[in-house]
């Protein structure tokens, strides 16, 4: 059962209306937390496709519906606050795949910020963050390398430490 007072923009005369109706107890952001929701947003945004996001809209509406959400989250689906709301988060899951591509194939993260502008503060720093420490252990690796044969780092060293770095990455991965 919905807590009708967790609606704060809901007036008291609708509260009183609806004491005796019951309403799921999820929200909008529920629904538009579905995996399958985000990869459809993704897609579309990925695509350029805004009719999807539209009928993704609908589908959302639709199901709303249908699991008796709250009128007040009705109503947030059916607003351009959540289709703006799936375009962000498509957006950010798009940049969080392109970082994580990055960062598993060794690249830099050049360029990136050009195409998601929307990334710029505390989620391109934390991006960068990871880059940074990514190669830094490559490099630890790379210094024990040429330690260990009691000679300078080279070229071949950071390679092979590349190598190692992506082989324990791999070997994580599979545990």
């Amino acid at each position: 059962m919905v807590n009708k007072t967790q609606f704060h923009h809901a007036n008291p005369q609708q509260l009183i209306e609806d004491k005796d109706r019951y309403y799921s107890e999820l929200t909008a952001m529920d629904l538009m937390q579905v995996p399958e929701v985000i990869n459809r947003a993704l897609s579309a945004v990925m695509f350029d496709e805004p009719n999807e996001l539209t009928l993704l809209q609908v589908n959302l509406l639709d199901t709303a519906k249908q699991i008796n959400l709250h009128p007040s989250q009705i109503e947030y689906i059916n607003s351009p606050q959540a289709i703006n709301f799936l375009k962000f988060r498509a957006k950010r899951t798009w940049f969080n795949q392109e970082v994580e591509d990055r960062y598993i194939n060794i690249q830099s993260l050049d360029g990136l910020l050009e195409r998601f502008p929307e990334a710029r503060g505390d989620l391109y720093q934390q991006a960068t963050q990871l880059i940074i420490n990514r190669d830094l252990i490559i490099f630890e690796i790379a210094k024990g390398i040429a330690e260990a044969e009691q000679r300078k780092m080279t070229e071949y060293d950071l390679e092979s430490a590349r190598r190692t770095w992506r082989e324990s990455l791999v070997s994580s991965s599979n545990d």
